[in-house]
């Protein structure tokens, strides 16, 4: 009797070559030498779930933005596509007083809406409805308290964002990501996104000085900038540095002469930032402010660390909204006598974040879900939420881990199987085209405007999918449509690729029009 070796017993366990001919030539492009040192794992499925193609595909890897995909499924089964949230001013006073002797709190409701924002990605008629009405709605809120006859305020402006948890970065973001919008700090209070746009201009001649504004230009930073301009046609080098809770923005480095340059950074404290927006509003409006704005937080009580949280199950998790459920009791006096301001839909806020992948957004839909559902809505009640919605559709315990809403965090990970297995579940549900629908387009929105452009795929307009970008890691996971017209279900994700490179990004995009070809 001949011994089988470990090699040999490997061989018998592997397909042979043209046993999944679809499948080969997939696994030939992720050995491309550009890309061969990274690691990728891969799920092909069709739309009922069965499997077409697998790599790598029970791994474990971060799924960048590809988080939201989790996020946003859960939110839609479970706080409703037409779910709307609240923000509104608390004071003690009536219509015709006066003074108000106290303060002014401006509650948030965990709207993401708190902004200038046109609403995008709606129907011709309604985005120019938008457009002609886009204001901050803020001064809504101090137009009608203005016009309530109030003059005079002796406590203070608070923005009070005590419906979450005081938790502004969750675990393992890293601290390099916090200084710019895209990793600004969640808040029940949130406001223009949480974040500022810092714009250097140069100034009139090479050598000179350039100079550095901030918009909105609400008192909140003091920049320290040592920029000059440079000769026209070179590239700006522009470094801004912040300390973890400093107020000083740290400008340097040289900007072109006739380029402006132009960042997002994050607001520190969107509570009290709020806060000093309404008190300029007011006063501007001609209501005396005696006192400050102040920012109100409630710090997190739970003393269970996040994995114990995250793994209690939630036997009673719904599969679906109830009605009448989302009634906001805390507004509903409130709103019946101060100014408040009423956010667009949960639907329009997914479309929205899907297609530009916004992470604050992301968050703040996590954290409505632990308010809903957990015991609070901290960061890991809120996981926890999502934790049970994804076993409820079927995914294995072990195939994710999450500790936020947006993918952020380098601690997320994922297999390609548990995303095509939540793709699957999506497709059957009540919810499902609206969730197709905000994906971006390959060569026509969103985070896929750039990719998959008529004149060079094949793809072009046929694949909606979400993509994700963390440091060395990728991802693109979604829908698309088969050369043999049927739709299928895909997850691309890829690990330790080559820093500053996006060759692993040619080789996905051609890995998913391999898949389409030859299906």
């Amino acid at each position: 009797m001949r011994l089988r070796t470990a090699a040999t017993l490997l061989l018998l366990t592997m397909p042979a070559a043209g046993q999944n001919a679809p499948c080969d030539k997939v696994r030939a492009l992720t050995q491309d030498p550009t890309t061969a040192a990274a690691h990728w794992g891969i799920s092909v499925t069709t739309i009922e779930g069965t499997a077409l193609c697998q790599i790598n595909d029970a791994q474990l890897f971060r799924p960048a933005s590809n988080a939201k995909l989790f996020t946003i499924a859960a939110a839609l089964a479970l706080l409703s596509p037409t779910r709307t949230f609240t923000t509104f001013t608390r004071a003690d006073f009536k219509p015709g007083t006066v003074t108000l002797n106290g303060d002014l709190v401006l509650q948030g409701g965990g709207d993401a809406f708190l902004s200038e924002r046109a609403m995008p990605y709606r129907k011709p008629g309604q985005r120019a409805a938008d457009q002609a009405h886009v204001r901050n709605p803020l001064e809504d809120i101090a137009d009608s308290i203005a016009a309530s006859g109030l003059q005079h305020i002796t406590g203070n402006i608070v923005g009070d964002d005590t419906l979450f948890p005081y938790e502004p970065l969750p675990g393992d973001w890293s601290v390099d990501d916090t200084i710019w919008g895209y990793g600004a700090p969640v808040s029940a209070l949130t406001i223009d996104d949480n974040q500022m746009t810092l714009t250097v201009t140069p100034g009139p001649l090479a050598g000179s000085t350039g100079t550095v504004t901030l918009a909105p230009a609400t008192p909140f930073y003091t920049v320290e900038s040592t920029v000059t301009t440079s000769a026209t046609k070179s590239q700006p080098e522009i470094a801004i540095e912040r300390a973890p809770g400093s107020r000083i923005l740290r400008v340097f480095g040289t900007v072109p002469l006739g380029a402006p340059y132009r960042q997002d950074v994050a607001i520190g404290d969107p509570a009290e930032f709020a806060a000093l927006t309404l008190k300029a509003l007011l006063e501007a409006r001609g209501v005396m402010v005696d006192g400050q704005a102040l920012s109100r937080h409630r710090p997190t009580t739970q003393s269970a660390s996040f994995e114990r949280q995250v793994n209690e199950p939630l036997p009673k998790l719904p599969r679906a909204p109830s009605g009448g459920q989302f009634t906001d009791v805390r507004c509903a006096d409130e709103c019946s006598r101060n100014a408040h301001h009423t956010s667009p839909t949960l639907l329009d806020d997914v479309t929205l974040t899907l297609k530009v992948s916004q992470n604050l957004h992301a968050e703040l839909m996590l954290h409505q879900l632990g308010l809903a559902y957990g015991n609070d809505a901290s960061t890991a009640q809120s996981c926890r939420v999502v934790r049970q919605f994804l076993l409820n559709a079927g995914i294995a315990k072990d195939d994710f881990f999450l500790n936020d809403g947006s993918g952020l965090s380098s601690h997320d990970l994922t297999t390609p199987r548990a995303i095509t297995q939540l793709l699957t579940f999506a497709a059957a549900q009540p919810w499902f085209d609206a969730f197709k629908t905000a994906l971006p387009v390959g060569g026509v929105d969103g985070s896929l405007s750039n990719r998959y452009a008529a004149s060079t795929s094949p793809l072009a307009g046929k694949i909606l999918a979400k993509t994700g970008t963390l440091g060395e890691s990728r991802a693109l996971s979604g829908y698309l449509t088969a050369a043999s017209g049927r739709t299928l279900i895909f997850s691309i994700l890829v690990d330790t690729h080559t820093p500053t490179t996006t060759a692993d990004r040619s080789v996905m995009d051609r890995i998913a029009e391999t898949i389409a070809a030859q299906n």
